[in-house]
């Protein structure tokens, strides 16, 4: 490394070992120790007046390294999706929401909710808020939150929610635990808000575990109020439609739909006032904000994103502008729309288009080719349906290989080819806990599949099936 050179990362404020070398961070959040053994934080260092670091021929202080060398990772954290935000173009579902709560825990009347929407449309932000911020809600009901991510089995739920309600870990057979978080329930003082979030992960044979969820808020004297969260717009009709039968059992719906553009820009504006003009190095453009909403908007209406798409084109800027050398401290930079044009085009299957059209990669397997053409036939014969199952797949698959006489690979292999065109681009598939009820769609536009597969008449055969 050249003499005058120095990182930009990784400096820590404390005395070296030998005298001949110091080593300082100016980050603030970092904590060292002192040679008396007492903690002192990073702005305590004592970098207030000029230091030369391994032969530099410019000095550096707090000031300059402070202003030029970190703003940029700050920027980024400000992008990130785990930054707790204002909520914005959501208020109309927040106040439902809160209406419903309000309105049923004051009356301790057991009732349940289904929240839909597709991902990155504010869901489980929303109920987070008004659970958190509503401090009447919190002093007259007990609020519980479920993920069902992580269950391995459907009904491992019952216990999850028993533990939270005991504040005690518990692990009894389904049936036991059923059992008592129904006593639980209809003997509790307080109402119980329990918020399911990717509850259609709890979906099984029969339904069962969301039967018995759903019904949880009717048996008598209950004191729950059920709030499921799931992206399907069609859960409880597709899947529960005994629930429609009886009013005690039918959930509110409530949907959430995919942000306008507008919504994105507001929020996006929101984030980059957090940081201030001044305090960073790299800045989004009006009009790159604007590009970015627009083609989110147009595509997913997905927040989060755009945030991942701000928050690489700002990594990508910021690769270009890092100081090498003291020399080169203060490089201000904008993201523009070409550099967000630039990330869209890795993130969303509009790639496919210049990857395919002069590629010399090989071209996609039959077995894949089928698989896709599968997928479309299977949606085509199904209206309103974009995605299903990897066992209705197969069946689709199975039969467009037997039509054409062509040897299909077992069941267990259909999910790594799905995986192959994942990895391509041109497929999604939502994971579950057993494999053969995981979701697959398409990742791109149907006009691009042909394209991608470079094979317009076997897709033309395939579709004519229909």
């Amino acid at each position: 490394m050249p003499s005058n050179t120095i990182l930009s990362y990784g400096f820590r404020c404390r005395k070296a070992r030998t005298a001949s070398v110091a080593k300082c961070d100016p980050l603030p959040h970092r904590w060292n120790t002192s040679s008396n053994g007492k903690r002192k934080s990073g702005n305590d260092c004592d970098i207030d007046s000029p230091k030369k670091f391994r032969g530099a021929r410019t000095t550096l202080t707090k000031a300059n390294v402070k202003e030029n060398l970190y703003q940029g990772r700050n920027f980024k954290n400000i992008l990130s999706t785990s930054v707790d935000d204002r909520i914005i173009g959501r208020n109309q579902h927040v106040k439902e929401i809160e209406n419903f709560l309000q309105q049923h825990v004051s009356q301790c009347k057991a009732a349940s909710m289904y929240v839909s929407g597709a991902p990155g449309t504010g869901k489980t932000l929303c109920l987070k808020k008004v659970a958190a911020n509503n401090q009447d809600l919190a002093d007259k009901a007990t609020i519980i939150y479920v993920n069902c991510m992580t269950f391995k089995k459907a009904e491992a739920v019952y216990n999850q929610i028993l533990s939270k309600l005991l504040e005690s870990e518990t692990c009894f057979p389904a049936r036991i635990a059923i059992d008592k978080l129904r006593k639980v329930i209809s003997s509790s003082h307080s109402m119980i808000v329990l918020i399911v979030d990717e509850i259609d992960q709890l979906e099984c044979k029969g339904q069962e575990v969301l039967y018995t969820l759903f019904e949880l808020p009717s048996i008598p004297r209950s004191k729950l109020i059920l709030i499921g969260v799931a992206n399907s717009l069609d859960l409880t009709d597709r899947s529960l439609p005994r629930l429609n039968k009886l009013d005690k059992y039918k959930p509110k719906l409530l949907h959430f739909p995919p942000y306008t553009k507008d919504e994105i820009i507001s929020i996006l504006e929101n984030r980059i006032s957090m940081i201030g003009g001044s305090d960073s190095t790299i800045s989004l453009d009006k009009n790159a904000v604007e590009y970015c909403a627009r083609k989110v908007s147009a595509v997913s209406g997905d927040i989060r994103k755009a945030l991942d798409i701000c928050r690489r084109a700002v990594e990508i800027v910021g690769e270009k502008v890092i100081p090498t050398s003291i020399e080169n401290v203060n490089p201000n930079k904008s993201v523009r729309i070409s550099d967000i044009a630039g990330v869209i085009a890795e993130v969303y299957g509009s790639r496919i288009l210049p990857t395919f059209k002069n590629s010399s990669e090989p071209a996609i397997p039959l077995q894949q080719k089928l698989v896709v053409g599968a997928l479309l036939l299977a949606t085509k014969n199904i209206r309103g349906i974009k995605e299903i199952t990897l066992a209705k797949l197969f069946e689709s698959y199975r039969t467009v290989c037997k039509k054409r006489q062509i040897q299909a690979v077992y069941e267990s292999e259909i999910a790594n080819l799905c995986s192959l065109l994942e990895a391509r681009g041109i497929l999604r598939i939502k994971n579950n806990k057993e494999v053969r009820f995981s979701k697959v769609c398409l990742a791109i536009n149907e006009a691009e599949v042909a394209i991608a597969l470079k094979d317009q008449t076997l897709l033309s055969s395939i579709l004519s099936d229909a």
